[in-house]
């Protein structure tokens, strides 16, 4: 568990600085972090199955992940998902969000 905090602590920090980049033409300097691959295995471990599949069951699948990306996005960035519940924290949106950029890796 003290590698998962490791681990989201620094893919949050990463989120932060992918914000400062998409506002600056500049960009920025690269970070270790960069390097870090997030799979399906964590986001669905750490998020679909704990915040979405009591009303999603279909999103243990990779498929059916990868076929509501978009959808998934929009709606966690604007904390309509997960319904009824509090919203996802910084740290497991930074987690989602990270995924999803690099290209959703199985």
């Amino acid at each position: 568990m003290k590698n998962f905090a490791i681990i989201l602590s620094g893919l949050y920090l990463a989120a932060c600085n992918y914000q400062e980049f998409k506002q600056s033409p500049q960009g920025m300097a690269a970070t270790p972090l960069e390097d870090a691959i997030v799979r399906f295995a964590d986001v669905k471990s750490f998020i679909f199955e704990n915040h979405c599949t009591l009303c999603h069951a279909r999103y243990v699948e990779y498929e059916a992940v990868v076929a509501d990306l978009s959808e998934i996005r929009a709606r966690v960035e604007s904390d309509n998902m997960p319904k009824n519940r509090p919203p996802l924290s910084p740290e497991l949106k930074a987690l989602l969000f990270a995924w999803i950029d690099s290209g959703a890796p199985l």
